[in-house]
């Protein structure tokens, strides 16, 4: 598999998706483009890259539970190289705008860890602070 055909593999935050899925009305939902594995690692088709240092994935993900007060609603994450090394970037449909979701640091090839900035804090809810580790984000196979 080519690095620009290689999809991203990133389980948001693990805690999260466990909490949503056992909630009677839970729902984690995963779509175009993005499907769930089997270990709740949702994986994002690759959609190119850019000479402007951004790996670019397409998929939407919808997470929903207790009659719709609990909802997140993230797409098309990218990691985008900046000065301070890089990002994961999402479109937030809830701002309508691709908003700034975690700070990467570099774990291994193609792996990074991940935590929390301001705004993608928001796109999770007010239990979720700026500086909080989410998972870590892979480009490539499992």
């Amino acid at each position: 598999m080519s690095g620009d055909a290689a999809p991203l593999r990133w389980g948001v935050k693990r805690s999260l998706v466990r909490y949503v899925a056992g909630v009677p009305d839970g729902l984690l939902r995963a779509f175009d483009g993005a499907v769930a594995d089997d270990e709740q690692v949702f994986v994002f088709a690759a959609d190119g890259s850019g000479a402007d240092g951004v790996r670019r994935f397409r998929g939407s993900l919808e997470f929903t539970a207790h009659e719709g007060m609990l909802r997140i609603e993230l797409s098309d994450p990218w990691v985008e190289s900046d000065v301070e090394g890089a990002l994961l970037t999402v479109f937030s449909p809830m701002d309508d705008r691709r908003v700034a979701m975690a700070r990467l640091t570099p774990a291994g090839d193609a792996a990074w860890t991940a935590e929390l900035l301001p705004r993608g804090a928001d796109v999770l809810g007010p239990q979720y602070f700026a500086g909080t580790a989410i998972d870590p984000v892979r480009i490539g196979a499992g």
